[in-house]
C-alpha cells in the first residue's frame, strides 16, 4: 500500500466520520417481556415533529439500527403482532448515540376484523431470491412421527428438495449431491445433520428460533458449498421461569429443560432425544427396524451489557444403524456418523460507532 493510498482512506475515514458525527443513531435489542426472548420482524417507526418517516425491522437477534438521524424532535414506536404497542418521545442531539433495550409485553385482545387492499409491488429488490424463512410454528402444523416438529419434515415440502426413501438421511437440494449443502446452527458447522431415518434432523422445532434456508443466491459469508445453506438459530432459555417437558412415541423419547442462571440476565436451554424405535416399533410392525440415532443441544445465553450479549452453544448427534436391504446372498454393513460442536457468539452494539459489531467462534 502506497503513500497516497493511506492519505485515502485516512481521508475517506475523516470524512465518514464527520458525516456521522453530524447526525444522531438509536439502537438495542427488542425482547419479550415474559422470557426476553428476541422478537423478529418488529415494526420500528420514529416520526419527526415535521411529520418525516423513517424506520426498519428488528432482524434475528432482535436488534434494530437507525442511523443519520438528524437532530431534532421525534416520536419512536415499536409494534408487533400479538404484543401491545410502545411508543415515546424522544429529543435528539448532534452526533448522539443512544442506546434503548424495549420489553413488549404480550397482549391478548382480540383484533377487529381489518381489509387491506394494495397493488402489488413487483421488483427485483423487493425479492430476496432463493430464501424461506422457516419458524417454529411453520414446522408443527406438518405431521411427523414424534410430539414435536422437526427441520427435516418441512424441508421435504420446499421445491427442489428430494431425499430417496426413508433411511440413509441424505437430501439432494436443487440437483445437488448432500455434500454440496451447507448446515449451520449458531454459527456452527453439522456436516451430516440428518438423522439415519430420513424424517429426522438434529433440529426439533423446540430449539429452533428461526430457520433461513437458502436454496440460491446466498453471499460470501456461506462459501464452500455450490447447492444449499440452511442456516439456523436456536432459541435462548427462558430468563424469568423454569420449565421443563418430556415425551415419549413409537419412534423418539425426549426431554428439554430451560430457566435462568442469573435472574432476568442469564438462561439456559438444554434438549435431547434418543430414538426407541428398536425397542418399541418392533411390536407394531414385522419389519426389523436396526437403527440407533439420538442428539442432544445445550445453549447459554446472556445479556452481558445493555449493549452486548453472549451465547455458548454445543450440540452432539449419533447415528448407527442398517440402511440397506437385507437378502439371502447379501450381509448388510452397519453405518454410523457422529457430529460435535462447541460454538460462541458475541453480539455488541459500540457505543461509539453506528454499526453492530459480532465476534463468532466455533
Amino acid at each position: 500500500m502506497t503513500i497516497r493510498h493511506v492519505l485515502l482512506l485516512l481521508t475517506l475515514s475523516a470524512w465518514t466520520g464527520t458525516a456521522i458525527g453530524q447526525t444522531a443513531s438509536i439502537r438495542g435489542f427488542v425482547t419479550d417481556a415474559d422470557d426476553r426472548e428476541a422478537l423478529v420482524g418488529v415494526n420500528v417507526v420514529l416520526e419527526s415533529d415535521t411529520g418525516g418517516l423513517r424506520g426498519g425491522v428488528t432482524d434475528g437477534d432482535g436488534i434494530y439500527n437507525l442511523t443519520r438521524i438528524p437532530a431534532g424532535t421525534y416520536v419512536l414506536r415499536f409494534s408487533f403482532v400479538g404484543y401491545t404497542a410502545w411508543s415515546d418521545t424522544l429529543v435528539f442531539r448532534t452526533g448522539q448515540r443512544l442506546n434503548l433495550n424495549i420489553a413488549l409485553q404480550a397482549s391478548s385482545e382480540m383484533m377487529e376484523e381489518a381489509i387491506v387492499e394494495a397493488e402489488s409491488e413487483t421488483g427485483a429488490a423487493r425479492i430476496t431470491a432463493g430464501l424461506q424463512t422457516v419458524s417454529p410454528k411453520d414446522m408443527d402444523l406438518l405431521p411427523t412421527p414424534d410430539v414435536s416438529g422437526d427441520l427435516a419434515s418441512f424441508l421435504t415440502t420446499l421445491p427442489g428438495v428430494v431425499t430417496l426413501g426413508d433411511r440413509g438421511g441424505q437430501y439432494y437440494i436443487r440437483g445437488g449431491e448432500p455434500s454440496h449443502n451447507m448446515t449451520l446452527i449458531d454459527g456452527m458447522y453439522v456436516y451430516q445433520p440428518y438423522h439415519i431415518l430420513g424424517f429426522y434432523s438434529a433440529f426439533s422445532s423446540d430449539i429452533i428460533h428461526q430457520a433461513d434456508v437458502h436454496t440460491a443466491g446466498y453471499g460470501a459469508p456461506f462459501t464452500g458449498r455450490i447447492s444449499s445453506v440452511i442456516d439456523i438459530k436456536s432459541r435462548n432459555g427462558d430468563k424469568r421461569n423454569y420449565t421443563g417437558a418430556a415425551s415419549i412415541a413409537p419412534f423418539v423419547s425426549s426431554a428439554q429443560i430451560e430457566g435462568p442462571l442469573i435472574y432476568n440476565r442469564v438462561s439456559f436451554m438444554a434438549s435431547a432425544r434418543q430414538s426407541v424405535v428398536k425397542q418399541i416399533a418392533q411390536h407394531y410392525i414385522t419389519q426389523e427396524t436396526p437403527y440407533t440415532f439420538g442428539d442432544a443441544f445445550l445453549k447459554v445465553h446472556g445479556q452481558i451489557s445493555s449493549n452486548s450479549q453472549l451465547s455458548i452453544s454445543a450440540i452432539y448427534t449419533n447415528d448407527r444403524g442398517n440402511i440397506g436391504l437385507e437378502s439371502a446372498d447379501k450381509i448388510l454393513e452397519e453405518v454410523g456418523w457422529r457430529n460435535a460442536a462447541v460454538g460462541l457468539r458475541y453480539v455488541v452494539l459500540p457505543r461509539a460507532l453506528p454499526f453492530v459489531a459480532e465476534i463468532q467462534l466455533s
